[in-house]
């Protein structure tokens, strides 16, 4: 339906029509898996915004450039994309977007080795959600929340978090945060002795994945399942499903989960 819109605003001359579809579509590309195709729609949308002068078009443009370049490994880039969007989103002085950001940049901070550094943030993100009477948003910083306790080793407080979370992913109507917190409460139930419970849900997250065509969610879901099964000895099988995901992920250009799944099987 994306590619329908874009292609009629192409053939009526609706330049700006046309940016904003494609914005929207580099999105849902990422979330596909096609990453390549998501760099390109964001190169041929980001001119015509900048000749615009649409700041808050410009802000989305440049969070999800920094989501590819998280995807891809490259963390600087990454942060310094996800630093110009708040930077724009706050000069504009818009708060959702803002908040978005604001978690963006803390999720960074846990894949760049700094899980404290995003505690706060997403605490604060929580109570800003929910003033704001945003579950959604609620629901994504929740999850990110367990992510850095986790990550910690507060083993106790993001069992809490992700319990919560949990309850939310279940009536949400964001699949795809939905399908992200399940792939934390894995980890997080994992680490708590319920490795069992944690594999059983993780092949529903991937059936579900399956479904809604989401391949980051699916190799994301994989890499979570090959790192439970480590931890449970069961290495022979655990290294193999790692060989595969990297394979697969190479192919797709998400380095970083290449990256997660080569530290996971040096373990």
């Amino acid at each position: 339906m994306q590619e329908q819109s874009i292609a009629i605003r192409r053939e009526i001359g609706d330049k700006s029509g046309t940016a904003l579809g494609l914005n929207n579509l580099a999105a849902m590309l990422l979330d596909l898996g096609d990453l390549p195709a998501a760099q390109k729609a964001i190169e041929e949308q980001m001119p015509i915004f900048q000749q615009a002068g649409n700041q808050r078009a410009v802000a989305y443009a440049t969070f999800v450039q920094g989501e590819l370049f998280k995807l891809q490994g490259k963390l600087d880039q990454a942060r310094k994309a996800h630093e110009e969007a708040l930077a724009t989103r706050t000069k504009i002085a818009e708060k959702v977007t803002i908040n978005d950001s604001v978690l963006a940049l803390a999720a960074l901070s846990i894949e760049e080795g700094r899980p404290a550094d995003a505690e706060q943030p997403a605490q604060h993100s929580i109570q800003l959600a929910i003033a704001e009477k945003a579950p959604g948003n609620e629901l994504n910083a929740r999850s990110l929340l367990s992510r850095s306790l986790l990550a910690q080793g507060k083993l106790v407080e993001a069992e809490k978090e992700i319990h919560v979370a949990e309850l939310a992913a279940a009536t949400t109507e964001s699949r795809l945060i939905g399908i992200d917190t399940l792939i934390t409460a894995a980890r997080t139930h994992a680490a708590t002795g319920k490795a069992t419970d944690a594999s059983k849900s993780l092949a529903n997250v991937l059936a579900e994945s399956s479904r809604l065509g989401c391949g980051r969610c699916e190799l994301e879901a994989r890499l979570a399942l090959a790192e439970i099964e480590m931890k449970q000895g069961k290495s022979v099988a655990a290294r193999e499903h790692f060989a595969g995901l990297e394979k697969d992920a190479t192919s797709k250009g998400f380095l970083l989960l290449v990256h997660q799944a080569q530290a996971a099987a040096s373990k």
